[in-house]
């Protein structure tokens, strides 16, 4: 990561099929699937986690924003930040 903060957008849509499908811009290569619309918030962080973990060699705490829904669709703000930070920001 670098020394700015970053903040990403998690877009989740639901298909006719039924699934509900979750993708960022930001996260290049994720594409998470599920039936439930609960289920897949609930892996986001995880998610989120393993791919800074791989792409960027960074371990991150995830703060998962609420949902803003337009046209079907939700769109969630996402601010990964480093463990440092979230660890010393607990502590005080």
């Amino acid at each position: 990561m670098t020394s700015r903060k970053d903040i990403i957008v998690i877009d989740v849509v639901q298909h006719n099929t039924g699934l509900y499908e979750a993708t960022s811009r930001d996260l290049r290569g994720v594409c998470v699937v599920h039936r439930s619309f609960d289920k897949i918030v609930g892996d986001l962080p995880n998610v989120i986690r393993l791919w800074y973990k791989l792409e960027k060699g960074a371990d991150v705490e995830v703060l998962l924003g609420q949902a803003h829904q337009t046209d079907g669709s939700f769109a969630f703000p996402v601010i990964p930040l480093p463990v440092e930070i979230a660890a010393a920001a607990l502590a005080r």
